[in-house]
């Protein structure tokens, strides 16, 4: 199986020989389009269900024998989940981009967090890039730090 072919997500649901696969120009696309945040973007967009980006991502991906197809959201299968059609475009985009599927991508991302964390736990600490908390220690945490020292 060739690289490419891998990196491609069958789509029969929109009829036969349909994948969705999106290539560097696309990238561009969404680039020019959403600016240096496209990934966070368009990842967002999709798990909120945003029609205008599932639309975009439609356009740039689905295609019939590496052609390009023009389908929109309503001439798709009513009996389709926006789910699956989601699902299918989070993956299109990132084995396109990383060759992982959405979900191989998710778990691998907690992977290299952890194996980071494992290698520097102040990563972790509250702080840390790596820490669940976005704001200053509490009045009470800074206190207990303060009677300490």
């Amino acid at each position: 199986m060739s690289r490419n072919s891998m990196r491609r997500v069958p789509f029969p649901e929109a009829g036969t020989g349909m994948e969705l696969r999106l290539k560097n120009p696309g990238f561009a696309t969404l680039f020019n389009k959403y600016g240096l945040d496209y990934f966070a973007v368009v990842e967002k967009g999709l798990l909120f269900y945003d029609f205008d980006l599932i639309e975009t991502m439609l356009t740039l991906c689905l295609e019939k024998q590496g052609k390009n197809v023009d389908l929109t959201i309503e001439d798709l299968n009513e009996d389709l989940p926006l789910e699956k059609l989601r699902d299918k475009l989070l993956d299109a985009f990132t084995l396109a981009a990383n060759g992982r599927t959405y979900s191989e991508q998710v778990e691998w991302t907690k992977e290299q967090a952890a194996k980071l964390e494992d290698e520097n736990p102040s990563l972790a600490s509250p702080g840390g890039i790596l820490s669940n908390s976005e704001t200053e220690p509490t009045g009470q945490e800074s206190a207990q730090t303060n009677s300490t020292n």
